[in-house]
């Protein structure tokens, strides 16, 4: 679990901590191709809120899309598990099985380079926490390990944990209204 704390000001404008918990919204997909893989949504924000005084847990309770829309941001902390597990299955279903499969997930199946490779609609900052992964793009690919930055700038792309151990990234997903490119 990741612990979370907030800081708020109170009504005389003085800061506090309001929070200092485990983050209350963590998404594991629903089906079993990957096991372990996770979300742990940690904070969001909608265009145009300010902070009032006292504290509100914005993520309670809510779906948070896999991007943010409209101004949003979300602080999402991923745990990423190996994916030779996930990759043998895929193979296994067949490319009719496989395919469909992933196009109800919303992702770019045809795509030679990764069967999960994808685009979001967001500017998404990642900063690697602990494993390491590669990032695979439409040409190339490049290998992180902890303490790398990744600025994925609204591409297609994929995350390929090629190791035996989980890769843990913190994003911060901003919207920020770019039309994609054609």
């Amino acid at each position: 679990m990741t612990r979370r704390i907030v800081t708020a000001f109170n009504a005389e404008g003085h800061s506090y901590i309001a929070s200092d918990s485990e983050v209350t919204n963590t998404v594991v997909p629903s089906h079993d191709l990957l096991p372990g893989l996770s979300y742990d949504n940690v904070w969001m924000t909608k265009y145009g809120n300010h902070p009032e005084p006292g504290f509100t847990d914005v993520t309670k309770n809510i779906d948070i899309a896999l991007s943010p829309s409209n101004g949003e941001s979300i602080l999402r902390i991923t745990r990423f598990p190996p994916e030779k597990e996930f990759l043998d299955k895929l193979e296994s279903m067949g490319t009719n099985r496989s395919k469909a499969f992933l196009d109800t997930l919303d992702f770019a199946s045809d795509n030679p380079r990764h069967p999960l490779m994808h685009n979001t609609d967001s500017l998404d900052y990642g900063i690697v926490i602990s494993g390491s992964i590669f990032m695979v793009l439409d040409d190339g690919e490049t290998q992180l390990f902890p303490g790398d930055i990744v600025v994925q700038n609204h591409t297609n792309h994929a995350w390929s944990n090629r190791s035996n151990y989980q890769c843990v990234i913190a994003f911060v997903l901003l919207d920020t209204y770019l039309p994609k490119p054609k």
